[in-house]
Formats: structure tokens, C-alpha cells, sequence
């Protein structure tokens, strides 16, 4: 970001987002840093996703968790759990068929922890 106060780009004042790679004393801050927020919202949002667990199994008995295969860095595939949104005995294994708004695969939790990213979560 560049902010000009006049005509004369000698008058500029910048933010300084990247310097480029962090030295060791950095990144063991920031990873410190990292994992005490990841700890803190873990410890948050457990009874969340605790109840969400529970809710997911009461409905239909299935699997909790499912794994979505996404693109990632250097177009390299990787695996991301999510909770499972549809009715066990209706899923689309393959991917063969995408989800419309009205879906008859989706469970009562399922629409809710779509609409709000909790399927997200895990």
C-alpha cells in the first residue's frame, strides 16, 4: 500500500508487508504464537463441535467425518476432514452430482452447519 501526499512520489509513505523470509528467532515466535491461538480456539469451540458430533451421529447414525479432497499449493491434492453434512445412506461418493439448494441428500443438521461454515471446522 502506497499513500502519496502530494504530486512528488519523493512524498510517499508505504507499509512494509513482507521483508522476505523470517530468521529462526521469528519463526519460533510466530509458530509459538500460531499454536497458542490454534490451542485457545480449540478449547473455544470444543463444546461447538462436540455438539455438532453428536447431532451429526443422533440423525442418522453414520459417520461423523468425511474427507474432501481439494486442490491446494503447487496444484497438489490434499485431504480435509469435514463433518459430514448428508445422509449416510444418500452420498455421492464419486462426486457425480452437486449440491442444489433444495438437496434431498442434505440432513436437518447439515443445511444448518452449511449455512454457518461449521462443517468447515474440523
Amino acid at each position: 500500500m502506497t499513500v502519496c501526499n502530494s504530486q512528488s512520489h519523493l512524498d510517499c509513505t508505504t507499509l512494509v508487508v513482507s521483508t522476505g523470509p523470517l530468521r529462526l528467532r521469528s519463526r519460533i515466535i510466530k509458530r509459538t504464537f500460531d499454536t497458542a491461538v490454534a490451542a485457545a480456539a480449540l478449547l473455544g469451540l470444543s463444546p461447538l463441535l462436540i455438539a455438532v458430533a453428536v447431532a451429526i451421529k443422533l440423525e442418522d447414525g453414520g459417520p461423523v467425518l468425511f474427507i474432501q479432497r481439494r486442490l491446494g499449493r503447487g496444484k497438489e491434492f490434499f485431504d480435509m476432514l469435514k463433518f459430514r453434512s448428508m445422509r449416510e445412506e444418500k452420498l455421492d461418493h464419486n462426486g457425480s452430482r452437486s449440491t442444489a439448494r433444495d438437496d434431498d441428500r442434505i440432513a436437518r443438521i447439515g443445511a444448518f452447519i452449511r449455512r454457518t461454515s461449521i462443517d468447515e471446522l474440523p
